[in-house]
């Protein structure tokens, strides 16, 4: 079985690994030093998603942000589903369950960041994003710009994407 670590290592995802629901998507897969670290890119990403893509994660390891940058989605979480699209950041992690789903003709296309490390959820506070929260609605073209940022640094040499991922 592969552990998200063995991922980090990686400048392509593994077969597998990505929804096969997924058109097509742009990577980032960082290597970090261990999980004592107090914050650090897991990997990152950008997807198109075909109009039946859905996830369903009653658990995930690491938090998790994901910007809906395009489509109607439907958001998930325990009992409860709302309808939602562009500009929503959906937050889940260890303690916070989420189903995602597309829906209507789209394009669906999202960014998704993996975080870790100790301090991760203090710089998530720090950033204006509520702990707990699942749904945030923001906007978008900052955001998605980062993310772009973020992606880009899987053209860099394997030293500076190590670098990246505990800057």
């Amino acid at each position: 079985v592969m552990s998200i670590f063995d991922l980090m290592a990686l400048k392509a995802p593994p077969p597998g690994f990505l929804d096969s629901h997924t058109k097509r998507g742009r990577h980032l897969f960082l290597e970090t030093t261990s999980a004592r670290h107090a914050f650090g890119v897991v990997c990152a990403g950008w997807e198109e998603c075909h109009a039946d893509f859905q996830i369903n994660r009653p658990s995930f390891p690491y938090p998790t942000i994901e910007l809906l940058a395009a489509g109607d989605w439907v958001l998930g979480t325990g009992k409860n589903a709302q309808l939602t699209g562009s500009g929503a950041l959906v937050l889940y992690g260890p303690s916070s369950p989420i189903a995602l789903a597309a829906t209507g003709p789209g394009p669906h296309r999202k960014y998704f960041l993996v975080l870790s490390g100790y301090q991760t959820s203090n710089h998530l506070e720090q950033a204006g994003i509520p702990p707990h929260e699942t749904l945030v609605h923001v906007h978008q073209g900052p955001l998605m710009e980062l993310y772009e940022q973020i992606i880009t640094c899987s053209e860099l040499p394997e030293s500076q994407r190590k670098a990246v991922a505990t800057a």
